[in-house]
């Protein structure tokens, strides 16, 4: 049963026990062998493939008919974000607040609509940037400036309603932030009062930058020539980049695997996954640029990793029959979870890899991986912006579109 209400209580279990494996149906793809364990080693790592995922089983997910109960939050802001402990709680948008779980609207952030930020690992600070320019450092629960820079990212230019790009930030430690900005890797230390960014490194690389969930991993996609209304941004190289030095080191090359459009790095930072041009799935290893080919046709554009970035989910590019897949890493297996609505544009695994929701322009939709059950959210309204609390697999909060706001919703899962 799936209750939205403002009564929230603590789970006193994870999901996290291995899925039986004897309870599936049969295979319904095309048996594909699996991977041979004595393959020899490639002579170029970046287009070096070990071989297909193999196709498992079907989820067999019983679907729930309770009718949830809604508790609004009007928030009207898009992007909730919890800290790493679960209680505080950044809420970004026109109007950027930083609440907590017992009093979510808390104070007003003012000057900032934080549409990137990243949280201290002790949870007692966050950083934001927005398309004004301006990266802050803000105290938690007060909302106290600690630090501000306006234009730090001035060189990115000019998008949007704003003046620049709200860029990358990453907090790897509870004394340094770290921001991608003039083609450059910056790092500002807290630790000295009024220090300026130090840039790192001599090499300057422009692009997209991407960072793990830590702050401790930065990647960076340089963007090639090509573009294509419709597709997204091609993009032809990526590095990773050291956070000590700021140099940069070529993991993926566009000649090697050819150009492609979404690309999401695992929260981990130790491997990135991207959908071809060609719309296929596929994921490359930061450390050593091997390359695998993940899904068998063409997949819809966005991707999703789990917390942990062992499981990927990805939907297929079927107008008449979409379907929500759920890759395992280790395992090497790909397995259909359910049917999805077309209208359906992201996804995202919490509780672990066990709980998934897939939301969008006709509503949203959670699915159990362990209980084997799904139950439909605001059926055929449409949803975005989503946070669940970490190390809590029964709360969430869930965005409902409303006109040109959205309004969160406390979502609490039980079974």
């Amino acid at each position: 049963m799936v209750v939205l209400g403002p009564n929230l209580r603590r789970a006193t279990a994870q999901i996290v026990p291995p899925f039986p494996t004897g309870s599936f149906p049969p295979v319904s793809w095309p048996t594909i062998p699996p991977v041979a364990t004595t393959a020899p080693t490639p002579t170029t790592v970046t287009s070096a493939k070990t071989g297909p995922y193999v196709r498992g089983a079907d989820y067999a997910l019983t679907a729930k008919t309770t009718a949830p109960k809604t508790s609004l939050l009007a928030a009207a802001t898009p992007f909730p974000r919890f800290a790493p402990d679960g209680k505080a709680l950044l809420l970004a948008g026109a109007t950027t607040r930083l609440g907590s779980l017992t009093a979510p609207l808390g104070v007003v952030l003012k000057g900032t609509r934080g549409y990137r930020s990243a949280w201290s690992p002790d949870s007692k600070n966050v950083v934001t940037s927005d398309e004004d320019g301006q990266l802050v450092v803000w105290a938690v629960p007060t909302g106290k400036e600690v630090r501000r820079i306006d234009d730090a990212f001035k060189q990115m230019g000019s998008v949007g309603s704003g003046k620049y790009w709200a860029a990358e930030v990453g907090f790897p430690d509870a004394k340094t932030v770290l921001f991608h900005s003039g083609c450059r890797l910056k790092k500002l230390d807290l630790s000295t009062t009024g220090a300026a960014p130090v840039a790192l490194g001599l090499a300057d690389k422009c692009g997209r930058p991407q960072v793990s969930q830590d702050g401790k991993r930065w990647v960076l996609l340089e963007q090639g020539a090509k573009q294509n209304y419709g597709i997204g941004l091609w993009y032809s190289r990526a590095y990773s980049i050291d956070t000590t030095t700021g140099a940069h080191t070529s993991f993926l090359d566009e000649s090697k695997v050819g150009a492609f459009t979404d690309v999401q790095l695992s929260p981990t930072g130790d491997r990135l996954c991207f959908v071809h041009t060609t719309r296929k799935v596929s994921c490359v290893t930061v450390a050593d640029g091997k390359v695998d080919d993940v899904s068998e046709g063409p997949a819809d554009r966005w991707l999703g990793f789990d917390n942990a970035g062992m499981h990927l989910l990805y939907a297929d590019d079927n107008a008449k029959d979409k379907s929500l897949h759920h890759v395992d890493f280790a395992a090497r297996t790909v397995r259909r979870v359910a049917k999805v609505s077309v209208g359906v544009t992201d996804w995202k695994a919490f509780a672990g890899d066990r709980r998934l929701i897939a939301y969008g322009h006709d509503g949203g939709t959670i699915y159990d991986l362990d209980k084997l059950w799904s139950q439909p959210v605001f059926p055929k309204v449409e949803v975005e912006g989503f946070a669940p609390v970490p190390g809590d697999p029964s709360r969430a909060i869930l965005g409902k579109a409303s006109g040109p706001s959205r309004d969160l919703y406390w979502l609490t899962v039980s079974d």
